[in-house]
């Protein structure tokens, strides 16, 4: 269902695991360009704290579980932390 809300253009990078959550990373051209402001900010503030930058339009979705099956789907911008 959240499948339906990724943008065409967006490319696989990663997939993750954490208990109770499954997900992947991509990056989108699109997204990139339409939060241009956030990914400056989140790049400025990388390297106040001595960190890398997120490459521009990166975004994470991922599903939350227990033992009854999915019970959230989520969509971030940036990388699952």
């Amino acid at each position: 269902m959240i499948g339906d809300h990724i943008p065409e253009d967006a490319k696989h990078v990663r997939d993750f695991k954490a208990e109770g959550i499954i997900g992947k990373e991509y990056v989108s051209k699109t997204l990139a360009d339409v939060f241009q402001n956030y990914y400056k900010e989140s790049a400025e503030l990388a390297k106040q704290i001595g960190s890398n930058a997120e490459t521009p339009g990166t975004f994470s979705v991922y599903l939350k579980y227990d033992k009854n099956g999915v019970y959230s789907a989520t969509a971030v911008l940036g990388r699952y932390k």
